[in-house]
């Protein structure tokens, strides 16, 4: 499961039989997700150290992703919905890119892989509200929406991207591909253009 390896990967250097009761690596060591939630929340509520704060949170994240892949796995469609949803709300404002990459744009297209493309559109229009203005953000949003083949989702957020920063070669680039996926050619090749102006050396342009 995806998302159980992405908790894996969240897991302290510290072995959980040394780790303090009441610490972010006993809570991170729960192994059911649930229960870690539940012991993650505990932790931030007496918590000082704002790092350590992030790390639980964004610990809580993949918590509900893991629950929802666990229901999908289970068939479970509505359930799992509801935990994604329950993971895009808990998302904290200070996500690293890193955490974004990897888990949190995940979570669309995880429920796109099992078959269930409306709720992944769903979910993935969520998390445009989440990170309106920034460029870098909704254009990963608008590449899942590309690879999924929903042009006129990926154009929207694509342009949303453009306009929060013109002069960034991706943007550009995915947003040509857009065009050029929903046949508005002119209109791509306008972007595929721009891309090669502020990136001379972008091959795929």
């Amino acid at each position: 499961m995806f998302f159980a390896r992405q908790v894996c990967a969240q897991e302290p250097v510290v072995p959980p039989a040394q780790a303090a009761p009441g610490s972010l690596e006993a809570a991170l060591a729960v192994e059911d997700p649930s229960e870690r939630i539940a012991a993650l929340k505990k932790f931030i509520k007496t918590n000082i150290i704002p790092e350590q704060s992030r790390t639980a949170l964004e610990a809580i994240v993949a918590g509900w992703a893991q629950l929802g892949e666990t229901r999908l796995g289970e068939n479970e469609i509505e359930k799992a919905v509801a935990d994604f949803r329950s993971a895009i709300s808990a998302i904290p404002e200070t996500a690293t890119d890193r955490f974004f990459e990897t888990t949190i744009v995940r979570i669309p297209q995880v429920v796109s892989l099992r078959g269930y493309r409306n709720e992944a559109i769903e979910l993935a229009r969520t998390l445009e509200k989440k990170y309106k203005g920034e460029a870098a953000r909704l254009a990963a949003i608008g590449d899942f929406y590309i690879g999924i083949e929903a042009p006129i989702d990926a154009i929207r957020v694509l342009e949303a991207a453009v306009t929060s920063n013109e002069d960034d070669a991706r943007v550009r680039r995915s947003l040509g591909a857009a065009y050029r996926m929903g046949l508005r050619l002119d209109e791509s090749i306008t972007e595929y253009q721009q891309a090669i102006r502020i990136d001379p050396g972008d091959k795929r342009a």
